[in-house]
This record gives structure tokens, C-alpha cells and sequence, in this order.
């Protein structure tokens, strides 16, 4: 279940009401600006949290890239009453989770906990984002693990394909930035730094609260402002939007020389639409059915068919939500295009499998689109790409890649 896929879902087009129904939505704006929606859903005993704080790392200042990312990685290390060992303990305590992944246009916090103990959950959630400790050894230590990452994402073939794609379609925009920053940049970062970002961007008044669960949505939205009421904001703290990138015109071709690769990465794609355009849903049921799943197109024709790669796929990334080789969901953005783009990697194949039958397609990928919002029988659903790297090959050399 994904709160912010009934966002989604509640903006797209009504599905046949035997295939998708509903919760009523409260929604309340507090008095500091913080927006909030609350459903209910009560058909599994959770509540799920997802705050969108407006800042990513677009606002990343110049010189100092990967520090909403850095920010995002140090929230939940610790509070002012609770180290970061502690803090681990009291969400694992509650068999509950708190997360936070930066994204360009924005970070988005996420929270998960049984419903009953939703009041202590909050409590904790409160603590990570009104009161985080921002430890000097925590962020050392989030800092060098960050840093290491990136060094060691020059060894995975697919990581590499996705910056320099990112690099060479959106050039100078804020997106063509890697999320996590440079190899010359993180090291210097500080705690100072952090801090400085977090007292900036960390505002009310540019964030999105959204509550789905097992609650009574009166008086969740009464518990949400006794814990948020007092989060102070900030005028300067809602983000200027850089303008939506220029779609490409004219066919670019960037090829990245990486000695002694195994494998062969392929990305080709364009700015797309905009994630509040009418025909986004179509399109995203286009994309499972060209290259959304195992059953797609794409992975008929290029793998079992003709043997020639492990994995294809289409699809879009959204500006808010953080680049990765795999992802997962994607979260709703703010006013900001994304690019549409084809995936494929070359490689020995597996052996042939059994494609499934092309008129279920359709009905196919809309059922995963809508499976995304929750339904009266709620089913786990997810969907998979995988890409085989070489972990042994050298480093790429290429002027797109970010340094």
C-alpha cells in the first residue's frame, strides 16, 4: 500500500468502479502551512506515513553537491533525546520503519507502524523531523558511506549508463545532478553544512503530510496537528522551480568506454510529459506493456525470443523521486517533467521461457497501474528489473560522466 499511489490514483482517470474503489481523502492545511491528507483504510492494520519536503537536490548549493542527499541520510540518526542506536531500537521495538530518500525536486520521509501504535510511531517520526541530532560522527560516517558509494558505483555498469544519461539529456538543468553528488564534492561536506540545509529547506510551509491506515481520519488529522502544529516555518524555505528542461530536437549519441566490461548498457529517451498531464496514466499502461514487467514487449522479443539480453523495460523517472538502476515506485513530483527512457543490457541470456498471451496485455498492465491504490482485497504486487554488472571491470571514461 503507497500513499502516495492513491495520490496518484485519485488524480488519474476513474478506473471501472468493479476495479478500484476509493477512500474519501480529508485534507487540512495548518496553520504553518503544512498541508495534510489523511485517508482511511482498514482493511490491514498499519498507517503509513509520506512526507514531501519541497528541497532535493536541486537546491543543492554550487560547489556542495550531494547535501540534500547527505541531509536526507543523517535525518534519521538520531534525535535530541534519543542517539541514533536508541532511536533504531524504538521504531525496531515497534516493528515499524522510518525512512528518508532525496530526490532532486524534493526528499520524501516515510514512516510505516502497526495502528495500534500509531501514537507512538508519530511520536518518533515527530523527533526525526522537528529534532534531528545531526551527530558530527553520524554525518562523518553517513558522509565517507556516501562518498564509498560513489566510488563504488563507477565499477556497476548500470549505475554509470544512468548519470551519464541523466548528464547528457539534461546537461546544466538541476536534473542532469547526480542525487548523491560528486567524488569532489562529499568529502567536504560538514556538519555545519547539514545543518545549515535542514534549517533551510526542512519548512511546513513547502511539505506534504500524507496518512493512510488503519485510523479514524478525524482524529488523526487532530493528532497530526498536536504534533506539527508547532513546526515553525519559513518564507524563503518554499524552492524556486527551475523551468521544465528542453526535449530534445535532434538525435545525440554518447558512447562511454568501460574496459573489460562483460555487459553492454543501452539508454535512449527524451523529456516526457508531465506527471500532472491528462494522458500520463495512459501512457504509463503503455509503458508496462512495451517494457513494464516480464511480460512486456520488450523482454519477448529481446530475450526469450532472440536470446540477446537479460533485461529491457520502459519507463519514467519522476524529478522527486531519487535516480536508481532499479527502481521501484514513483513518487509524485512537483511541477516538473520526466524522462522517458529504454532500458536494455546485453549479455549472455538465459534459456527461452513461455510469453504470455498478447490480448491479456492490456488488462494486464492496467491491473498493475491500478493495483498501485488500495483495493477492498488488498494483494502484494511489485514489479522487477534487474540488470547483471561486472564487478571486476575498470573505471568508464567519458565526459559526461559526473566527477
Amino acid at each position: 500500500m503507497s500513499a502516495l499511489a492513491l495520490l496518484l490514483a485519485l488524480a488519474a482517470p476513474a478506473l471501472a468502479a468493479d476495479e478500484l474503489r476509493l477512500p474519501p481523502v480529508m485534507r487540512a492545511t495548518f496553520d504553518n502551512g503544512l498541508r495534510v491528507l489523511v485517508a482511511e483504510y482498514h482493511e490491514l492494520p498499519l498507517v503509513e506515513f509520506h512526507l514531501i519536503v519541497g528541497a532535493g537536490a536541486a537546491q543543492d548549493p554550487a560547489g556542495k553537491e550531494g547535501l540534500a542527499a547527505l541531509t536526507a541520510g543523517t535525518l534519521t540518526r538520531g534525535t535530541g533525546k534519543l542517539s541514533a542506536d536508541e532511536l533504531a531500537r524504538a521504531i525496531d521495538g515497534l516493528g515499524g520503519r522510518i525512512s528518508a530518500t532525496p530526490g532532486s525536486d524534493g526528499t520524501i520521509v516515510t514512516a510505516e507502524f502497526l495502528s495500534k501504535d500509531f501514537r507512538a510511531g508519530l511520536d518518533l517520526l515527530r523527533q526525526v523531523l522537528l529534532d534531528p541530532a545531526f551527530a558530527r560522527d553520524e554525518v562523518r560516517r553517513r558522509r565517507d558511506e556516501q562518498a564509498a558509494d560513489i566510488v563504488a558505483a563507477l565499477e556497476n555498469t548500470s549505475a554509470v549508463a544512468d548519470k551519464c544519461f541523466a548528464g547528457f539529456l539534461y546537461g546544466t538543468h538541476p536534473y542532469g545532478r547526480p542525487i548523491d553528488g560528486r567524488s569532489t564534492t562529499v568529502p567536504k561536506l560538514g556538519r555545519g553544512d547539514v545543518a545549515d540545509f535542514y534549517a533551510r529547506w526542512y519548512r511546513p510551509n513547502d511539505t506534504i503530510l500524507v496518512l493512510v491506515g488503519d485510523v479514524a481520519a478525524a482524529e488523526a488529522t487532530v493528532r497530526l496537528r498536536e504534533a506539527f502544529g508547532a513546526w515553525r516555518p519559513r518564507p524563503d524555505a518554499v524552492a524556486a522551480r527551475a523551468a521544465p528542461p528542453p526535449r530534445l530536437t535532434a538525435r545525440r549519441v554518447l558512447l562511454v568506454d568501460k574496459p573489460d566490461a562483460t555487459q553492454t548498457q543501452i539508454r535512449l529517451g527524451n523529456v516526457a510529459i508531465a506527471r500532472s498531464d491528462p494522458e500520463y496514466v495512459p501512457a504509463t499502461v503503455a509503458n508496462t506493456i512495451l517494457g513494464g514487467g516480464f511480460t512486456s514487449q520488450l523482454i519477448e522479443e529481446l530475450r526469450i525470443k532472440r536470446s540477446l539480453t537479460y533485461s529491457a523495460w520502459r519507463g519514467s523517472r519522476a524529478a522527486t523521486s531519487a535516480w536508481a538502476p532499479s527502481p521501484r515506485r514513483r513518487p509524485r513530483p512537483r511541477r516538473s517533467r520526466s524522462p522517458s527512457r529504454w532500458r536494455a543490457s546485453s549479455g549472455p541470456a538465459p534459456p527461452r521461457a513461455r510469453a504470455s498471451p498478447k490480448r491479456r496485455r492490456i488488462s494486464a498492465a492496467s491491473s498493475r497501474s491500478a493495483s498501485r491504490a488500495p483495493r477492498r482485497s488488498p494483494r502484494a504486487s511489485g514489479r522487477r528489473s534487474s540488470t547483471r554488472s561486472d564487478p571486476t571491470s575498470s573505471r568508464p571514461t567519458a565526459s559526461a560522466w559526473p566527477r
